[in-house]
């Protein structure tokens, strides 16, 4: 009877550190998962930034191009009247 009480103990005490082997390293996934979710958090944040970001210079270039596209037309329409003054004097 005190060899299976012994047979059993030693179950016992290897039962009892497997378990806190996989509690500590369940402890340690636990924290490498915070620090993860903290880059990840962080990551969506800079990317939010950076979008805005996109979208304001997206937002400044289509207005350059508009006034480039208007200042483009008040040329052509300046050198044509030029060109029709040029005529009428020649």
């Amino acid at each position: 009877m005190e060899y299976r009480l012994s047979t059993q103990l030693q179950k016992y005490n290897a039962a009892v550190a497997e378990n806190k082997s996989m509690r500590e390293r369940i402890d340690a996934l636990r924290k490498e998962r915070v620090v993860f979710d903290v880059i990840y958090r962080q990551l969506e944040y800079d990317i939010l930034l950076k979008r805005e970001e996109l979208i304001g210079i997206m937002d400044r270039t289509s207005k350059a191009q508009a006034a480039r596209d208007d200042i483009k037309g008040q040329l052509d329409q300046t050198q044509s009247d030029f060109e029709k003054i040029k005529e009428h004097y020649s």
